[in-house]
């Protein structure tokens, strides 16, 4: 049941806002005395000048793929028609699914090297000085100081990594927000939810530009914090961590006044007084004919059937490789002739480095990858029952403190946690597969918490979320892979897609066929994401 907003409320929720502000500011302020007060000169200078750069960088993708996102997203939630509804939110998940480094490459190969109009990589020409220096920025300095041909320059280097940051940005906003209006009453209106949702954006996000600021060799704040983490320069990498906290703590107050605001505007408030109002409801009907009309409506769900023959395929081929390949693990990665080697019969894919067959990479980089997604799946599931049902029994107050608890694991993105560790403790798969398992215990504790207290409707929710999450952590692990983080002993798409790029001209197939695998591999779990989900409430 809604009620008005009174004049006591009102007063209270502008309050809490002044008080936000005075937090919101005494935090930054105390950050920026850290970072100036603790942090070496030479380290500061380095990254005032490439602060800017990765600013200037991302926000009109940012602004242009939140906007374009966000109406994608409420036409979606607001059509009355199935297939424009569905449409969005396939839209959607297709965008996620394009993996940056696969997109990226293959833009720099199109329009830098077969029809060479664009730069494919750096933020300006390299015998073009830079502007007087005013603001940081390099586009604004350029316009100050009368140079606009340096200010063009640096827009036409920004093209490609615009378009794929933009894309990868709208696609994103677009599932967000497709997804967050079907979600439970719990999840709309309390303030741990939208802090939960802004961080995981946030983290993804910033992976985003981390891959992309690589790919283009735009000489951002990514290079610093790459350099900090692999040399281990804690001076360095204490400075890159306060800068993320003080970007975290701006999005997250905006985040949270626009939820703000708009709550306010609707003039309406939740009752929070018994946690049954916040979880889900459905009729009271024996296991046995609940389970029997959810397998009815899966049977007849299109998404569903075609998720599920999306995904068995690649799991038998994973579990019968010779079905596919005449190579062994062993021989898969071993060394031979004919390095970069078109297709032939012997290679119907081609040869990668070191003349490995790609065909076989692919076969058991698809099986390697499942074995990452289910492991992590495994780890944050066991978490996330523990958690989520001790939420979802307690009341309110309990409700709410556990919830809480699970925002410490939000603070910081998840890529920068996994370096960091692989990069202290080694690279090893166990290692990669817990620490990103744990990363998955607040997505299941929220899932499970809000869901009703009864086996067959905490099942329903897990079932729908398990193949979006390992498809989540498949893309996690590629761009580990792909920077360089990744376990030297498993067939890692990212590390393949990085050795091969320096021959993506001569040898497309090389990174091609594994981008390709990739896409084909997360399209069909988010697609059977989206056909359980459908009938998971």
């Amino acid at each position: 049941m809604i009620k008005k907003l009174d004049k006591k409320h009102r007063i209270i929720f502008l309050l809490s806002i002044v008080i936000g502000v005075v937090v919101l500011f005494a935090g930054l302020i105390t950050l920026f005395l850290l970072f100036y007060l603790t942090i070496p000169a030479e380290n500061i200078e380095m990254l005032s000048a490439r602060i800017p750069r990765t600013i200037e960088f991302l926000i009109l993708p940012l602004y242009t793929g939140t906007i374009i996102g966000y109406v994608f997203g409420r036409i979606s939630n607001r059509a009355e028609e199935r297939w424009i509804k569905m449409g969005f939110r396939l839209l959607g998940a297709l965008g996620v699914a394009v993996p940056i480094i696969f997109s990226g490459m293959y833009l720099q190969y199109t329009f830098a090297y077969q029809i060479p109009i664009l730069p494919a990589i750096h933020y300006k020409t390299i015998w073009y000085p830079d502007p007087a220096f005013v603001t940081g920025f390099r586009i604004l300095d350029s316009i100050i100081s009368g140079e606009s041909y340096l200010a063009a320059d640096t827009i036409v280097h920004y093209i490609l990594p615009w378009f794929v940051l933009t894309f990868a940005i709208t696609a994103l906003i677009t599932r967000v927000t497709c997804s967050q209006l079907s979600e439970d009453s719990y999840s709309k209106k309390k303030i741990i939810s939208n802090t939960a949702r802004t961080s995981a954006v946030f983290g993804l996000i910033f992976m985003y530009v981390i891959l992309i600021e690589t790919i283009f060799n735009l000489h951002g704040f990514s290079q610093s914090l790459l350099t900090a983490i692999v040399s281990l320069d804690i001076l360095l990498l204490r400075a890159c961590i306060i800068v993320i906290l003080i970007a975290f703590i701006i999005t997250l107050f905006i985040s949270h006044l626009i939820f703000c605001l708009i709550r306010f505007l609707k003039d309406d408030i939740q009752p929070e007084k018994d946690l049954d109002d916040l979880t889900e409801r459905e009729p009271r009907s024996s296991v046995r004919i609940e389970l029997k009309n959810y397998g009815i409506k899966l049977v007849k769900s299109p998404l569903t059937i075609i998720g599920l023959v999306a995904v068995i395929v690649p799991i038998l081929i994973s579990i019968f490789p010779q079905l596919v390949t005449e190579y062994t693990f062993e021989e898969a990665i071993g060394f031979y002739a004919g390095p970069f080697g078109p297709p032939s019969p012997d290679h119907p894919l081609g040869q990668t480095n070191s003349g490995r067959d790609v065909l076989a990479l692919v076969v058991y980089g698809t099986r390697d990858s499942l074995l990452f997604g289910f492991g992590t799946v495994i780890i944050g599931l066991i978490g996330g029952l523990i958690f989520g049902l001790l939420a979802n029994k307690f009341n309110y107050i309990g409700h709410t403190l556990i919830m809480g608890l699970m925002l410490i694991f939000y603070v910081l993105p998840g890529i920068l946690i996994i370096m960091f560790f692989t990069r202290i403790l080694g690279s090893t798969i166990g290692l990669l597969i817990f620490t990103t398992g744990l990363l998955l215990v607040p997505r299941f504790t929220r899932i499970i918490a809000s869901a009703e207290f009864r086996i067959v409707p905490i099942g329903k929710k897990i079932l729908a979320y398990v193949p979006l999450f390992i498809g989540f952590s498949i893309i996690l692990n590629i761009a580990l892979g792909f920077l360089g983080f990744g376990d030297p002993v498993s067939i890692n798409f990212g590390e393949l897609i990085a050795m091969a790029r320096v021959q993506m001209y001569n040898a497309p197939w090389a990174s091609f066929i594994p981008g390709l695998v990739v896409f084909l591999l997360l399209i069909g779990l988010f697609v059977l994401h989206e056909g359980l989900a459908k009938h998971s409430r």
